[in-house]
């Protein structure tokens, strides 16, 4: 009997091989039509994507073209623009944050580059001081005074900590030497909440316009001695320390105004009796800071003086002097107001704020 199983026989053997041949063929000519269709795929991918870039280009081309009306404005209009969003000058915005110059060139790359370059943006600003990042706020302030230019400023320094007196004002030492040091010989008009140190570093003979909220009598002296050119000077007392100290006679031949607000407690008039002004017209004092003779003490300062006072305003008057007393002691006097302030004008009482 012969055997089925083992090797192939060799017709059938014969028969294999043409049939792999063909096999292997078809699956070539499957690949190289496969490869044939995605080469003309891509290129039809190519073709599209070609077509996008050029809309692309276009639309780029269009978007650089187009201008948002409100950037077609003048460069000129648009600083005036800036310049009415700021509170009215003397009147101080926050040097950071919201209505400050500083919010206007974060809009876009032009309203910066306007900001940065309209000083009158930068000529009033309140700066809060923090005595955590003092160095910070310093150099601060030094970016905003020099995008001032030579703008006239109105800067006020607050402490947002419960630094005061003494404290605060070598605090501020150094916001006050970059303050001077870019307004000299410029800086005329200067307020000061609460005086005390007699070293503090201001040009005090080019000032004219000087307000303190709070300042001693002997203080007072000091500061006029040195301030000899002042046209405008409001104060008001907070104790009085000049009875025991030798008197300095002073003379400011520029002042001609003066204002002085009520202490609420007696002061040694010997800060009155030391000043000549000899150009003082408008003279608002409390009572209480002339007595005892009131109406001697004012008579002794015109006649000292030989000015031509035209208004006389005496606040806070609690005494029986009768009003014509005032007015027969000084008939020069065109304006006598008792019990009520001067009738001052925007500028000088934008000085107060």
């Amino acid at each position: 009997m012969t055997s089925r199983t083992g090797s192939k026989t060799g017709s059938e053997a014969s028969a294999t091989g043409p049939i792999q041949a063909t096999q292997a063929a078809r699956e070539r000519a499957a690949y190289r039509s496969r490869i044939t269709a995605i080469e003309n795929h891509i290129l039809e991918l190519q073709h599209t994507l070609g077509a996008l870039e050029q809309e692309k280009d276009l639309l780029k081309d269009r978007l650089d073209a187009y201008t948002y009306p409100v950037l077609a404005v003048p460069n000129e209009i648009v600083s005036e623009i800036f310049i009415h969003f700021l509170p009215i000058y003397p009147r101080r915005a926050p040097l950071i944050g919201p209505h400050s110059p500083s919010l206007l060139g974060q809009i876009c790359r032009k309203w910066r580059d306007i900001a940065l370059s309209t000083p009158a943006l930068w000529r009033a600003v309140t700066l809060s001081l923090d005595t955590t990042h003092l160095e910070q706020q310093l150099q601060r302030l030094k970016f905003f005074l020099k995008r001032s230019g030579s703008c006239r400023l109105s800067i006020e320094l607050v402490f947002k900590n419960t630094a005061r007196g003494a404290a605060s004002q070598e605090l501020s030492s150094p916001f006050i030497q970059a303050i001077t040091a870019h307004c000299a010989p410029l800086l005329s008009r200067v307020h000061i909440y609460f005086y005390c140190d007699s070293h503090l570093a201001l040009p005090w003979s080019q000032l004219t316009v000087l307000t303190v909220e709070l300042i001693t009598d002997r203080q007072l002296v000091d500061v006029l001695s040195r301030a000899v050119n002042l046209i405008f000077l409001r104060f008001g007392f907070y104790g009085g320390d000049a009875a025991q100290q030798p008197r300095k006679d002073t003379t400011l031949p520029c002042l001609e105004t003066l204002v002085v607000v009520y202490p609420g407690t007696a002061v040694s008039r010997q800060w009155l009796d030391a000043l000549t002004l000899p150009a003082l017209r408008r003279f608002q004092v409390p009572e209480i800071v002339i007595l005892p003779n009131s109406i001697a003490a004012l008579v002794s300062l015109v006649s000292r003086s030989q000015c031509n006072l035209q208004e006389l305003s005496v606040t806070h008057s609690r005494s029986a002097i009768p009003t014509q007393l005032y007015r027969t002691a000084l008939p020069s006097v065109a304006s006598f107001i008792r019990n009520g302030g001067l009738n001052l004008d925007w500028e000088e009482r934008a000085e107060w704020y």
